[in-house]
């Protein structure tokens, strides 16, 4: 999300990614690139309309970050937050991201 409503020192930018299918689908090998980037592993798992989003800090090791994100955008635990990724952040005035498939050069 670009321009999101809190100040933009923040960091919270992020990428979502929703699976449509009605089956699982493990996001070992993707990644994304461009402005930030992010290597998805086989402990990724997006459930069917299941919800990932991608940040740019480590919601493993930030609560305070974790806590203060979902409180700002009103996202709930089934949501979840995966990072951080590299390259610095998703600038306001726009960016590139492709959502890569392993099987693309």
């Amino acid at each position: 999300m670009y321009n999101p409503s809190q100040d933009e020192d923040t960091g919270f930018e992020f990428v979502e990614l929703l699976n449509t299918e009605s089956v699982n689908r493990n996001l070992a090998n993707y990644t994304l690139r461009g402005d930030v980037d992010f290597d998805f592993s086989a402990a990724h798992d997006l459930g069917p309309s299941g919800l990932m989003v991608v940040v740019g800090f480590d919601p493993v090791t930030d609560v305070t970050a974790v806590n203060a994100f979902r409180r700002a955008y009103g996202i709930d635990e089934t949501a979840l937050l995966v990072g951080p990724w590299r390259g610095g952040r998703l600038e306001n005035a726009g960016a590139r991201i492709r959502f890569r498939h392993p099987d693309e050069s």
